[in-house]
């Protein structure tokens, strides 16, 4: 059984820490093992976005195959197909969730995630593995018109 955790992250902090995820792991890390900190949890306050757990869970039921079962008592999501299950609880500022594969984690819950919003970090528990659910796009650079020659 994998047990993970999600944060929804602000979009300047996702940016700036795209490719410093070790660091807000570490970070995240800290504030678990850390909560009654309260300068760490203003800062977690303010890098983080409140789970709107009734319009999440309910985005996340909405995008689930035919054949998926969900049950639901507002905070908890239990997800039930062909040789899938998953439990989904919103706490606050993140959620913490169970399955047997990362494969089904993938397919009931970090594609519907993708849909609601790009900026999600996860963290599996167990393991300490962490990223991004979805990648950064590509910023468009423009190329500057004006070009400079040398001819020496």
């Amino acid at each position: 059984m994998l047990y993970y955790s999600i944060y929804w992250i602000k979009e300047e902090v996702s940016l700036q820490y795209f490719y410093r995820s070790d660091i807000l792991y570490r970070f995240l890390s800290e504030c678990n093992m850390y909560p009654d900190k309260t300068d760490m949890m203003k800062q977690f306050e303010y890098i983080t976005h409140p789970i709107p757990a009734k319009q999440l869970v309910g985005h996340i039921i909405k995008c689930q195959a035919k054949g998926v079962e969900s049950v639901t008592d507002g905070r908890r999501l239990k997800l039930a197909g062909k040789e899938q299950s998953l439990e989904l609880f919103t706490a606050g500022r993140f959620l913490h969730g169970n399955c047997g594969t990362m494969d089904e984690a993938e397919t009931l819950v970090f594609q519907p995630l993708r849909l609601f919003d790009r900026n999600f970090f996860v963290i599996e528990n167990e393991t300490g593995k962490f990223g991004w659910i979805s990648p950064v796009t590509k910023r468009n650079h423009t190329l500057n018109p004006q070009l400079l020659y040398s001819f020496h």
